[in-house]
């Protein structure tokens, strides 16, 4: 049904007009009768209309500004003008700014009225259709070009302005525009559990979220995947975006169950600016990582990410004794404070993630190690870690993490290693105090140092050399607790005779010297 919007002097005038013609049997309907200005631009803009009928102006100067306010609007619209006015120079103004149209009233009948309708029609269609299928190759550009750009790839800047100029882009550069990135969340759950097709879930959001926002609200749709997009609003009201945003995360939870995260950028004029101010976007949206899932982030709500120094602090040194000495419940405790200090300093989510990285592979590293190979696999687990869209979920992945090792350690039956490897460990519990070597436990055993390597790391996940020094560390560690040692002689408790070698060896594992980890030590007496 075709929108018909009635501008005419009086409503005696929208009337006879409206009993001229049966509307329905040429497919439209009158939604609007208006006798001023104000009133038509108002409704106008509400309604969008496919066609407009109007007299209302006898001035052909006002009736140009008229036509040429509505049109930018809404370019298809089809304008036809009524009037009394039969003068050349009233005329061809009217044509130059854009009517279909120009009817003289005195010749108005039933029948041309119908037939300008049907010919107003026709042509919108074939407008509207050239247009979508030119707006639609634009769109299309420009979203191969931002996954271009996304992914880090060089984007010819030329071609990318060249886009940006198509006419689809026009009324973005006048009115301003603001992005805004949504992403599923949890959208790993969501394939595994409901969705079986990428196109099924593009198709499906689209839908939803057209349907959202109102049809006053002009925007361009790109979606860069299949759980994530863009919007581009045009406009530079701020809270109405917000509120247009809202509505939309709303729907896609009512409609599809889904949870969804929005991030809004701010407003601007300069498209040339766009794909900058999409890869910034794209790194604001990481801070839902600290703010949780179904949230609207707002760019100038949020501090700028920090780097992580691991010297700042020395909860890895907390972490690593409670999990030495098996204090499982302290672990939990000192992970929370980490994730709290992290979203306090406001740190790169990455980072957070590679830090917990780091401090299980420095902990009960051979029985983890194992344990991870033979049940979680240790691709898993760094995947589990990696896709923790938030804090709270990669806590959740951490504390299981900590109950499994808790766990394994428990079961005698599998916290064992083969027979050979099993006498291996032995071998190094009980001589971590002299200098060990492959060749010296290969000699020991009778075996090829080869065949030793191999078997090792295939059963422990670890190099030989690592394991013996991850074991002559932690004793360090737990020697370096008595004041009265000092640091030359607790290297050489471990079978490290050279200072500086035990020095950088035991930074390597613990990211801070032995007489930090001291110092750390009298701070907490």
């Amino acid at each position: 049904m075709y929108k018909v919007m009635l501008i005419q002097e009086n409503l005696d005038s929208c009337k006879e007009l409206k009993q001229l013609i049966d509307w329905k049997e040429l497919n439209c309907e009158v939604v609007s009768t208006v006798t001023n200005m104000a009133d038509a631009v108002v409704n106008y803009r509400k309604l969008m209309p496919e066609i407009v009928i109007t007299d209302i102006m006898t001035n052909d100067v006002d009736l140009t500004s008229m036509i040429l306010d509505l049109r930018q609007h809404h370019r298809a619209t089809q304008i036809i003008v009524i009037s009394d006015q039969d003068d050349y120079h009233y005329v061809r103004n009217a044509l130059k700014a854009g009517v279909f149209d120009y009817l003289l009233r005195k010749e108005l009948n039933r029948e041309l009225l119908r037939s300008t309708l049907k010919d107003a029609i026709h042509y919108f269609t074939s407008y509207r259709t050239q247009n979508i299928r030119a707006e639609g190759d634009s769109i299309e550009r420009l979203r191969q070009y931002m996954i271009l750009y996304r992914n880090q790839h060089e984007v010819n800047e030329e071609e990318v302005r060249e886009v940006l100029r198509g006419s689809v882009f026009d009324e973005y550069r006048r009115d301003g525009y603001q992005l805004a990135y949504f992403r599923i969340d949890n959208i790993r759950l969501l394939y595994e559990s409901r969705i079986t097709s990428h196109k099924q879930l593009q198709e499906r959001l689209r839908s939803v979220i057209v349907d959202a926002l109102p049809a006053d609200q002009q925007y361009l749709l790109l979606f860069i995947s299949n759980h994530s997009g863009v919007l581009v609003f045009k406009g530079m009201q701020h809270l109405r975006v917000m509120n247009n945003c809202n509505l939309m995360i709303r729907e896609v939870q009512e409609q599809m169950n889904i949870e969804m995260s929005v991030t809004v950028g701010k407003a601007s004029h300069d498209l040339n600016m766009l794909f900058q101010a999409y890869q910034y976007l794209l790194e604001r949206h990481e801070a839902r990582f600290y703010l949780g899932e179904k949230v609207i982030v707002e760019d100038e709500e949020i501090p700028s990410f920090q780097d992580l120094d691991p010297m700042a602090t020395n909860y890895h040194l907390d972490f690593m004794r409670a999990m030495r000495t098996r204090d499982y419940e302290r672990a939990e405790v000192i992970i929370m404070e980490i994730l709290d200090y992290m979203k306090k300093e406001f740190i790169y989510p990455k980072q957070v993630k590679n830090y917990f990285v780091f401090l299980f592979s420095n902990v009960e590293g051979d029985e983890m190690q194992k344990g991870l190979q033979n049940v979680f696999h240790l691709e898993a687990w760094l995947d589990l870690i990696s896709n923790a869209e938030t804090a709270q979920m990669l806590q959740k992945v951490v504390n299981n993490t900590i109950a499994y090792i808790r766990s394994w350690i428990k079961d005698t039956n599998n916290n064992r290693y083969r027979d050979d490897i099993t006498h291996i460990i032995e071998y190094i519990d009980e001589n971590y105090t002299v200098k060990l070597s492959l060749k010296t436990i290969a000699e020991a055993f009778s075996i090829n140092e080869s065949y030793l390597s191999r078997m090792f790391k295939n059963e422990t996940g670890k190099n030989l050399i690592y394991f013996i020094n991850e074991k002559k560390m932690r004793k360090a560690m737990e020697l370096l607790e008595d004041p009265n040692m000092t640091i030359k002689k607790v290297a050489n408790m471990v079978g490290i005779n050279d200072q500086f070698y035990f020095n950088k060896v035991f930074k390597k594992f613990y990211h801070v010297s032995p007489s930090e980890y001291r110092k750390h030590q009298k701070q907490e007496i």
